[in-house]
């Protein structure tokens, strides 16, 4: 079996400092961007020394490519790189953990991101989202029969995702999707989602697609309601675990509790590869909520989004066992 996973390769460049501050203040707004009345800080106009620099391989379509690859899945990612130095840093990368790779190629910079870590394990990133990641249909594979896919939509417009999603069903293919900010602010949001079989949604942009702020099972059943074909909708809560819902019951879960998180960059994109392997496996919702938790605490205990991944023999070790799940 493989799994085409089509998404973002990003250069992730961590900093870590002890200058770098967490702050809790009552008056952050969310309006102003401070949801949980947290900040990252450090003095304006100050030069801080940087204990500690990392260059890491990241974004959402090598993330999950790793994750399939250590479970013993041929896999294919899918991504656009530039054709500067952060391009080649990426593709060295790739050559060197041995991932298959569909490359496209740009004249725009690659992407990358910068990564502040605070000695406590909270990040604040810096997105830098190149025109490269954005596809076109000719860039998109044909699938293969027995193939499944994993789709990051990014920035690529929703017309192209509708028109290739109804090749990929035309064809029987299985689809899991992680939908991106600009794809679920659009109103054809929901007809594409309708094409798929898995969708994974953190509570932020499941509270975007619905309009509305709700708690985890409203929204879970509110997406029900709205989204008739998927086999199973997961909505991911951070520290509080997750909440999934297939066609005939909710199962919620909190998840692994790791005391001192490290970095918790790229711990979506752990759960949900992880999830999407255990569920072609298995099509135990209960199962596939062990792995993806699993993959996720493990990710978040060690630097860098793909470092911490596990293997299939991974799962079966007592650490990995002790988990409640309702449903």
């Amino acid at each position: 079996m493989r799994i085409v996973s089509i998404g973002t390769a990003t250069a992730d460049i961590y900093l870590r400092s002890r200058s770098f501050k967490i702050l809790k203040d009552s008056h952050f707004t969310f309006k102003k961007g401070f949801s949980e009345k947290l900040a990252e800080c450090f003095p304006s106009g100050a030069k801080l020394e940087v204990e500690q620099v990392d260059y890491e391989l990241g974004g959402g379509g090598l993330n999950t490519t790793a994750t399939f690859k250590k479970n013993n899945f041929d896999q294919l990612a899918v991504v656009k790189l530039g054709r500067d130095f952060l391009g080649r840093f990426i593709q060295d990368q790739i050559s060197a953990k041995k991932i298959k790779t569909d490359l496209k190629h740009s004249r725009a910079l690659s992407s990358f991101s910068v990564v502040l870590l605070s000695t406590g394990g909270e990040r604040t990133i810096l997105v830098y989202r190149s025109p490269a990641d954005v596809f076109k249909l000719a860039d998109l594979p044909v699938a293969r029969p027995g193939d499944y896919f994993y789709i990051g939509p990014g920035a690529t417009p929703l017309t192209v995702w509708l028109k290739y999603l109804l090749k990929l069903k035309k064809a029987g293919t299985v689809v899991a999707i992680n939908p991106s900010a600009p794809f679920l602010k659009s109103k054809q949001a929901w007809a594409i989602l309708n094409l798929t079989d898995l969708i994974f949604l953190n509570q932020e942009e499941a509270e975007m697609l619905i309009g509305q702020k709700l708690d985890e099972r409203q929204l879970i059943k509110r997406l029900r309601q709205r989204l008739i074909r998927p086999q199973i909708i997961v909505l991911t809560l951070a520290e509080r675990g997750v909440i999934a819902a297939d066609q005939e019951k909710i199962y919620s879960s909190p998840g692994f509790k790791i005391s001192r998180p490290v970095d918790k960059t790229g711990a979506g994109d752990a759960f949900a590869s992880a999830f999407y392997s255990s569920y072609i496996r298995t099509e135990s919702a209960v199962e596939s909520i062990r792995r993806g938790c699993a993959n996720a605490a493990s990710v978040i205990q060690i630097p860098g989004a793909q470092n911490g991944i596990l293997s299939l023999s991974d799962y079966k070790k007592s650490t990995w066992q002790k988990i409640k799940i309702l449903g």
